[in-house]
């Protein structure tokens, strides 16, 4: 069973909320990966299963649906877009920028997006339903 808490505080300047798939294995492998990635600690990763309401404005389809990054503020960034903002928080991501910004990219970016959200449950790593998500803390007491 997974463990509910409250939705953090209101966003600190230069911290942001990434709420995720707990239950999906490729969502879980992709964030472990970012994490690693984010040098600085700015992401905080939220399973979204873990949360007792969901985020203002959100709605657990929302949630299900896609990821979600925010900023502070209120300000949300979904599926593609969110991954948009987290290369230009994550340093090793900074790179990818100027290809992601390009004319025209967000529609390609929209569209992958959406195909492997709709499919990650088929894909690599992919967790049986109703298994508990990985939270922060048990990674962090996993590699610590």
């Amino acid at each position: 069973m997974v463990e509910e808490r409250e939705r953090p505080g209101p966003v600190a300047p230069g911290r942001w909320l990434c709420y995720y798939d707990g239950n999906c294995g490729f969502c879980r492998g992709i964030v472990r990966i970012l994490s690693g990635l984010d040098v600085f600690g700015r992401v905080t990763w939220i399973p979204f299963q873990s949360l007792e309401a969901p985020p203002p404005s959100l709605s657990w389809e929302d949630l299900q649906a896609a990821v979600y990054l925010e900023r502070g503020q209120g300000r949300f960034y979904r599926g593609f877009y969110a991954f948009r903002m987290l290369s230009a928080g994550i340093i090793p991501l900074a790179p990818l920028l100027p290809l992601l910004w390009l004319p025209g990219v967000r529609f390609l970016g929209e569209a992958v997006y959406a195909r492997i959200a709709r499919n990650r449950c088929h894909l690599l790593g992919a967790s049986l339903p109703g298994t508990s998500p990985e939270t922060s803390e048990d990674q962090a007491e996993r590699d610590g």
